[in-house]
């Protein structure tokens, strides 16, 4: 949150034009790390900052794969069991909750080269924000040392279903 509200700011005149009302608090309240913000605020966030950078190729994609590779090396690198995609996948409700204060993560080994990850009651009703947490989930996935060589998003609340499920075959990395 911290880091979209820096871009935002920067980008201030676009940003004021495009935010709604009640998210323009955001370009000059105090924004704190440790704080929680709503998640809804965060998508309407998020939505302007794709809205002005999708001429330079920003995408809800690239945010989820970004915001993956810095934490995941970063401040929450601790998930990440490198070597160990099972041990990984076992971590992925406390790197929820590290984001998330609503929903939920499942994960499960398919088979020998294959994730099922689940959003299970997770408030938001999004494609966008889908999009962004399916490529988090593939950084997370490849961030124990394995190539995802296929993803397919079998469920989606945004269709309707009861909740969003994306499949990830892969292989081992090098």
């Amino acid at each position: 949150m911290v880091k979209v509200v820096k871009v935002l700011r920067a980008m201030r005149d676009p940003a004021s034009r495009i935010l709604p009302p009640a998210l323009l608090p955001y370009l000059d309240q105090r924004i704190l790390a440790s704080s929680w913000y709503p998640e809804q605020d965060c998508l309407g966030l998020l939505a302007a900052l794709v809205q002005i950078g999708q001429a330079r190729g920003i995408t809800w994609e690239l945010f989820g794969a970004l915001a993956a590779q810095t934490d995941l090396t970063g401040v929450y690198r601790s998930v990440v069991v490198k070597g160990d995609v099972a041990a990984t996948l076992a971590r992925a409700r406390v790197a929820w909750r590290n984001y998330h204060d609503s929903g939920d993560i499942h994960t499960e080994l398919t088979d020998g080269a294959s994730v099922k990850m689940e959003i299970v009651d997770y408030p938001i009703v999004s494609a966008e924000m889908c999009r962004l947490h399916g490529a988090f989930l593939s950084e997370f996935v490849t961030a124990s040392g394995v190539r995802i060589t296929g993803t397919q998003k079998t469920a989606c609340t945004a269709r309707r279903d009861r909740s969003c499920i994306w499949l990830m075959d892969y292989v081992p990395s090098g």
